[in-house]
């Protein structure tokens, strides 16, 4: 698992999540890990897009509110 938090006025979209998954990349290359969870934090939401995309993807875990 790979997470992020962002403490923005902005809410955190798709260039957000892509650059947690190239941060990823080097660490599943080392590794034998054969998949990753990512995990994003914002306390300014996330935009639609990013939300579309973790609803398909399990894998993808957003959270707003703690």
């Amino acid at each position: 698992m790979l997470g992020e938090c962002k403490y923005t006025d902005s809410p955190k979209g798709l260039s957000a999540l892509h650059s947690l998954q190239e941060k990823a990349e080097a660490m599943l290359q080392l590794t034998q890990t054969k998949t990753m969870q990512y995990i994003l934090f914002s306390t300014a939401g996330f935009t639609p897009e990013l939300i579309n995309e973790a609803k398909t993807n399990k894998n993808i875990k957003l959270i707003e509110k703690l």
